[in-house]
């Protein structure tokens, strides 16, 4: 904490020197950076030219520029800049002015320097909280647009009017922004989605729930094409509308995966078939050599006769070599084209894999942010109650102080 008030700069504007001082003199204890104004119009002056001011603290009633007006003056500066008014007696009507422009808490004088540290503190964590969300939104921001890149989105009114489609859900889809303004939701859907799987989904993200689930979906030139959806509504004070967030579903990969088992299965055939082949050549040298014994063994038969037999036999060996050669040839073809189609489908599938993966993470960490940042506005939101109890405490004071006039 202490880091964090060495960065804080407090301008005091105050008029009564001893009590200009004594404010100084505890505030020096826990910030490094403290600005001192002797009335209203210094103060201005310093803070038009000092941007880093952080807490502003100043009495009502001075000379030159009272503590209303300055207050007047930094809000067309700065509408948010804490603004700690002091005083010695307080006027409904002036604390209703200071009220309207914003004003973060009033002390009565003499100042009680434990409070007038404690709302200090208060505003010092508020500044800390608005920081840390600043930057969580800007991570946030981030992510989103990161997940615009890998994910298809699109937006549709409660009658399923299209209104928004990024960039990847337009290239998919086919569809151009002019033809997104008459698109409806019956259009991208397929038509072999059933109608009762379509008024269950709408019936669940109209009372909102979350829906999950893979749907089928056509492109303007008949396409099809799958998708893992998320559809929740959004609700502003003008409309409510249904935002999908989707990704390409596996389908289309277990589709591939199924080609690439008929390949294999053809490259597995094609090897049985090579094997069969060897063998049937094996065979066929086998019954060469057995004819060439044959025809040892027949010498004694007439030469013209053997000469008829053994041209016939080599010409069927021949033939047969071709046979073979021409069917060689053509499977080991086949066997180069089937495994480099294998291999291109194989690293076609982890790809696809890799950036599915990358998706999950993805939302997982989007998500863990919008939950982290949830925790945040629900802190804020606290801070305003407490806001509201210092304005019923000041009503509490000005009711006894009437009381006692």
């Amino acid at each position: 904490m202490n880091s964090q008030l060495d960065e804080i700069t407090i301008l005091l504007v105050e008029d009564n020197k001893k009590d200009r001082e004594l404010i100084v003199k505890t505030l020096s204890k826990y910030f490094k950076n403290i600005i001192e104004a002797e009335d209203g119009k210094i103060g201005f002056e310093i803070f038009k030219n000092n941007k880093n001011i952080d807490i502003i603290i100043s009495d009502i009633n001075m000379p030159n520029l009272d503590g209303i007006d300055l207050l007047k003056l930094i809000r067309m500066s700065s509408l948010s800049i804490p603004f700690i008014i002091t005083t010695a007696q307080i006027d409904s009507e002036v604390l209703m002015k200071a009220i309207d422009l914003n004003v973060s808490s009033f002390l009565l004088k003499p100042i009680n320097l434990t409070k007038l540290l404690e709302k200090i503190d208060i505003l010092c964590e508020k500044r800390h909280i608005k920081n840390k969300l600043k930057l969580k939104q800007n991570e946030i921001k981030h992510y989103i647009e990161a997940v615009n890149k890998v994910s298809l989105i699109f937006k549709m009114t409660a009658d399923g009017s299209i209104t928004y489609m990024n960039e990847s859900m337009k290239l998919i889809s086919k569809y151009n922004d002019n033809e997104i303004s008459n698109l409806n939701f019956d259009q991208i859907i397929h038509p072999d989605i059933p109608k009762k799987y379509i008024e269950d989904t709408w019936t669940k993200i109209k009372s909102n729930e979350l829906w999950h689930g893979n749907t089928k979906f056509v492109s303007k030139d008949k396409e099809v094409f799958y998708l893992n959806n998320t559809i929740f509504k959004i609700k502003d004070l003008s409309k409510e509308e249904y935002i999908t967030i989707a990704f390409l579903n596996t389908k289309e990969n277990l589709e591939k995966r199924d080609f690439h088992k008929k390949v294999l299965l053809n490259i597995k055939e094609a090897n049985k078939k090579e094997y069969e082949l060897k063998k049937e050549i094996i065979n066929l040298k086998q019954k060469i050599q057995d004819y060439e014994k044959f025809i040892e063994e027949k010498s004694d038969e007439s030469f013209d006769k053997l000469q008829i037999k053994v041209y016939s036999k080599e010409k069927q060996i021949k033939l047969l070599e071709k046979e073979k050669i021409k069917l060689e040839n053509k499977y080991e073809s086949m066997l180069i084209t089937k495994r480099n189609e294998v291999k291109v489908h194989i690293d076609t599938a982890h790809k696809y894999k890799m950036e599915a993966d990358k998706q999950k993470e993805d939302t997982k960490e989007v998500k863990k942010e919008v939950d982290a940042n949830h925790k945040k506005i629900l802190t804020l939101l606290d801070s305003i109650t407490v806001k509201d109890k210092i304005i019923k405490d000041l009503r509490f004071i000005i009711e006894e102080m009437d009381n006692k006039s």
